[in-house]
């Protein structure tokens, strides 16, 4: 009997699933209105990404809270244990801060890339973090640190009492192909003093490829895209099978491919750009990842979808690289299958039907490199593919969909398609929720005028399940004659909600 197992990343309704992260009224297509000017959406920003927009664990990672501080008066020197003298692809390196006379609690220590970078004050710059929902209290510097932390961590740092005081970090380093270096703090983040700055560090191998992940290429899903990402612009080979070798494509993009607004520019223009480095696709043979399909067979999972609301980047480009190393040992052993969402896709006059500045001037160009799935063309992230008894069918969102576009032709098209005979069961995902239980955020009255018609007329069944105010994912598993979602809190991993339908 042909079955499925999948799983649903930070989705939250059943087989209609839209995530919880949008207005409560569709907008029409661009072209339609004149949006507003990006001052006015900054003012009213913090109730706006509190209401409707949800912040991940992830994205807080490299963005540490930071209190306004004394700046003390000292010469220091910083040193940096690592195991050699360059970098590997991923470790932790301790960051020793000596010499310091008078320990505050506003010292902190950046972690710098490219070590060229101006790390002067940059007091405006606060209303780059703001236009993307960040509200956090951070380091107003001219380039964004890849990492900050408070010296303070240090337990022993505060209660020093010698002439020269010291302390010590840990900070998290992988691949990101520049090389880096360490910058000390005082005077807080709103008027930031540069004491002192490391000697920069490089990467043992820039050019290495890493942080591999699997996808389908095609809506059959009998062939599978390997896609990584390297320092290296030349092709680069990929051998599986009984010996066999495909060459990749190398693609990549630049910061003019960046959306902005004249008046402030956009983080993922400006401040927050990053050197993506070369990304690298080859297709292969569903016998290229058997060997690896092998190791997690135990815990029954075929494929990851993950929809929407990717890595949180929001136009800083360098925790791309940080995303797709957590993912890794994930992705590079069962498809990981993505749909676009606001914080990928969303930027005043840039083509979104929701004038938000979520995704920071990305506008979809990162998204869509790093996660090449089988659509029919750039910034067209809709597309439908076939596992065993499901048909999946995933929408963007945050493209037009009213019944005169393409996507919506598209829609359609793809549902009437569905051999229930070969596929009895059709699941159908987008980021944002076309149906909503809570008091804040209500059922967008619009949406469901436009999806739900077509949905019924093909037969595709409208399911809620109970909502969770954290972050969870989807588990389901089909056979020809059975179909059973659970839906699972990821911090307590106890399932919430759960339903089965049989035929």
């Amino acid at each position: 009997m042909e079955s499925c197992n999948w799983v649903l990343k930070y989705a939250s309704i059943l087989l209609v699933l839209f995530y919880r992260s949008s207005s409560s009224t569709y907008a029409t297509p661009i072209s339609s209105f004149s949006p507003s000017p990006l001052e006015l959406v900054i003012m009213n920003t913090t109730s706006l990404h509190q209401s409707y927009t949800a912040l991940s664990d992830f994205r807080l990672i490299n963005r540490r809270f930071l209190e306004t501080c004394s700046a003390p008066s000292s010469s220091v020197q910083i040193n940096i244990s690592s195991s050699k003298s360059t970098l590997s692809n991923d470790e932790f390196v301790t960051v020793t801060v000596t010499g310091v006379k008078n320990p505050s609690e506003g010292d902190w220590v950046a972690m710098i890339s490219p070590s060229n970078s101006n790390v002067g004050a940059c007091p405006l710059n606060e209303a780059y973090y703001i236009q993307t929902g960040d509200i956090a209290k951070l380091p107003l510097l001219c380039h964004y640190p890849i990492k900050a932390q408070l010296l303070q961590n240090d337990p022993e740092y505060l209660s020093c009492k010698k002439k020269g005081c010291s302390g010590s970090l840990k900070f998290h380093v992988v691949n990101i192909r520049s090389d880096i270096e360490f910058a000390f703090f005082s005077g807080g983040y709103l008027n930031p003093c540069l004491v002192t700055r490391s000697n920069p560090i490089k990467f043992d191998n820039p050019k290495m490829p890493l942080y591999g992940h699997l996808s389908s290429i095609d809506s059959t899903a009998t062939s599978m895209r390997l896609t990584w990402v390297s320092g290296d612009n030349q092709p680069q080979q990929v051998q599986y099978g009984d010996g066999k070798k495909v060459t990749s494509e190398v693609t990549t993009f630049s910061q003019n491919d960046m959306c902005s607004n004249p008046t402030i520019p956009s983080p993922a223009k400006d401040f927050g750009w990053h050197d993506p480095g070369y990304i690298h696709s080859a297709p292969g043979a569903l016998s290229v990842i058997k060997a690896i399909t092998d190791e997690v067979k135990s815990n029954n999972v075929n494929s990851i979808f993950h929809i929407g609301d990717i890595s949180y980047a929001t136009g800083f480009l360098a925790e791309w690289d940080y995303f797709l190393q957590l993912i890794n040992p994930i992705a590079s052993k069962v498809p990981y299958m993505t749909a676009i969402g606001n914080h990928e896709r969303d930027y005043i006059a840039s083509g979104s039907v929701y004038v938000t500045p979520d995704s920071g001037g990305e506008c979809g160009v990162p998204y869509e490199t790093y996660f090449p799935m089988p659509v029919q063309e750039k910034d067209k992230p809709w597309y439908s593919i076939e596992q065993a008894s499901v048909h999946f069918t995933i929408i963007s969102t945050e493209h037009n969909l009213l019944p005169n576009s393409e996507q919506y032709q598209w829609i359609q098209k793809d549902l009437a398609s569905v051999n229930r005979e070969k596929t009895p069961w059709l699941v159908f995902m987008g980021h944002r929720q076309m149906y909503h239980s809570g008091k804040i955020l209500n059922e967008d009255k619009i949406f469901v005028s436009i999806i739900e018609p077509l949905l019924l007329q093909y037969k595709v069944k409208t399911w809620s399940l109970k909502r969770i105010s954290e972050f969870g994912y989807l588990r389901g598993h089909a056979t020809r004659t059975e179909l059973k979602l659970e839906l699972v809190n990821s911090g307590t991993r106890k399932v919430e909600d759960t339903f089965r339908i049989t035929k």
